[in-house]
């Protein structure tokens, strides 16, 4: 299975309590409760720039754009 995290942002005044970083680590326990034995589950994470410690510090490691190519996106606006 795979996820998709788009950032994880706390209102600046809850900033630094650790509430971020609880819902990331409730995010990965239940994907880690769901994922059956001998399968796995990958997350991927879309960040704003400057906050990859945080999410390194939540277990993330970076991909090098070398293996998995450029993240890309497409705006439609009318």
């Amino acid at each position: 299975m795979s996820y998709l995290l788009v950032d994880v942002v706390a209102s600046s005044k809850y900033q630094k309590q650790g509430i971020g970083k609880k819902l990331v680590n409730s995010i990965i326990n239940d994907i880690k409760s769901e994922t059956m034995d001998g399968e796995y589950s990958t997350i991927n994470l879309i960040s704003i720039k400057g906050m990859e410690k945080f999410y390194e510090s939540c277990g993330f490691k970076e991909v090098p754009f070398g293996y998995n190519g450029k993240g890309m996106r497409m705006k439609i606006e009318k």
